[in-house]
């Protein structure tokens, strides 16, 4: 991929030229504007950790630039300082919302001091010398419009539909094929799969026909199981006996998968452990879905799907299939039906007979009752020692900060 030159006139491929200052590292900017669109999966993070494909966006863009990134957010979530950079540092500022892909890079690569790139009124990147603050882009003196190819991130559906890419792209970008021992006893159909050190898949079935298949260091994928890519699972997650995992699925670090799961994300330590479906579906950090909970990811009359929209009573259509996107920290009980196009905040506990309500707000506890905060830090601290892992004073406090917010 090019790193240095010059962008053409709007629609023009780039133009390569030599570059006086090459930046010396990527911000990746939050806007209130896509906070509030990308809720209930922003509350707890800056955008740049959202999970896609094979890693965060942070990580992504680190991949393919080879550039050191910091991410640009709100209150506890800033990662970059705000005031005045050095000199002679210039650094690219990028939409956390635009995906990172070899093709978004090579456009901003080009850009010099002072030069943006746009989509119509959109602007995806600035290159500068400005310092940036959250909620204050830098000036720009030109702008460069980008191809229709490139597209960003509205809502956290987007994530969902474009999994099964991201996890080809980057299996190219990011991996080499590493196969399981042939004394393991597996089925391979086709060579693109990845085992990293120490992970442990007997007796399973990979196919990858449409797509790769990586299994991180650490993981153990248990006997009988049925994987056809494009397909992730990360360091130390654990997939059951006999689960069912089809394309475009992202099981995260930590995270325990049994059933059948097909396009879907799951976030570092969350639970779907049991027998049940979960379809076209995007699961924060530190959830746990109960034995036997299912989600809807069509309507009975094969329909547009309507979303809930972050920050406001509207919804937004999602095409004809859309499951579940939940928030950090949330949790349902046995047996939860999961209605079609379902959103559940963060720290949620779902426990109500028949299918869900479409929208679950966070804190919510069963229906029609609020989680208290402190038993919300609480649990969600005990949900995290059953891995070993512990809650860190500051997603304490932004726990709080959310519950606060909504209490409002």
């Amino acid at each position: 991929m090019p790193a240095s030159g010059r962008l053409a006139a709007s629609g023009a491929a780039p133009i390569f030229m030599p570059k006086l200052l090459m930046p010396n590292m990527i911000l990746l900017y939050d806007t209130p504007a896509s906070r509030q669109k990308m809720e209930p999966l922003s509350w707890l993070r800056p955008l740049g950790h959202l999970w896609w494909g094979t890693r965060t966006l942070q990580q992504c863009w680190q991949g393919i630039s080879n550039k050191p990134v910091s991410c640009v957010s709100a209150g506890l979530l800033n990662e970059a300082g705000t005031g005045p950079l050095a000199d002679n540092d210039t650094y690219w500022c990028i939409d956390a919302c635009l995906p990172p892909t070899p093709l978004a890079w090579q456009y901003i690569a080009q850009l010099v001091p002072g030069q943006a790139l746009l989509q119509a009124n959109r602007v995806l990147a600035v290159c500068t010398r400005q310092p940036i603050a959250y909620g204050h882009l830098p000036m720009y003196d030109s702008a460069v419009q980008a191809s229709a190819d490139l597209s960003v991130f509205h809502h956290p559906i987007n994530l969902v539909q474009q999994q099964a890419q991201a996890l080809r792209q980057q299996f190219d970008l990011f991996y080499q094929p590493q196969l399981p021992p042939a004394g393991w006893g597996n089925t391979l159909l086709g060579k693109n799969v990845y085992v990293g050190a120490g992970a442990d898949v007997k007796a399973c079935m990979l196919n990858t026909s449409e797509g790769p298949i990586v299994i991180e260091a650490g993981a153990l994928v248990m006997e009988g199981c049925l994987i056809r890519g494009p397909v992730y699972i990360g360091a130390n997650a654990v997939v059951k006996m006999g689960s069912q995992l089809y394309g475009g699925t992202s099981v995260g670090p930590r995270c325990t998968v049994g059933g059948e799961v097909k396009n879907s994300v799951l976030m570092e330590g969350s639970n779907k452990a049991h027998h049940g479906y979960l379809g076209d579906s995007y699961i924060g950090a530190w959830c746990n879905l109960g034995a036997g909970t299912s989600n809807s990811n069509v309507k009975n009359n094969a329909g547009n799907v309507t979303l809930w929209q972050g920050g406001s009573d509207e919804g937004y259509a999602a095409g004809i299939k859309a499951g579940t996107i939940m928030g950090d920290h949330s949790r349902t009980a046995i047996n939860t039906s999961l209605n079609t196009g379902t959103v559940v905040g963060i720290c949620c506990s779902i426990h109500q007979p028949g299918l869900s309500s479409k929208y679950v707000p966070s804190f919510s506890w069963g229906p029609g009752h609020t989680y208290d905060a402190a038993k919300a830090v609480a649990d969600a601290a005990a949900w995290k020692l059953l891995k070993n892992q512990q809650l860190s004073d500051e997603e304490k406090q932004l726990i709080l900060n959310a519950f606060n917010h909504n209490a409002a």
